[in-house]
């Protein structure tokens, strides 16, 4: 009898876990938006955030961020 008890336990826990897993997970961003062509010496792409935005970092370590509209916003140096 405990085993079949441990069994139902193991697999109750194992659904309940399944089941929060699925509605926990982290949720999907689309891109939508115009075409644009940012120039390689801008640097790797690092990042892009939901509104669009997207983050550069060139080979010095120098982080800029590009906005909707295809335009450099943002430069963050290193010292």
């Amino acid at each position: 009898m405990r085993k079949r008890t441990a069994l139902v336990t193991t697999l109750a826990g194992m659904l309940l876990g399944y089941g929060a897993g699925a509605l926990l997970r982290p949720q999907v961003v689309e891109a939508h938006g115009s075409n644009c062509n940012v120039p390689k010496t801008i640097g790797t792409l690092k990042t892009a955030r939901a509104d669009g935005w997207l983050f550069f970092e060139d080979s010095e370590g120098v982080v800029r961020g590009v906005d909707t509209r295809c335009q450099v916003k943002i430069t963050i140096g290193r010292e």
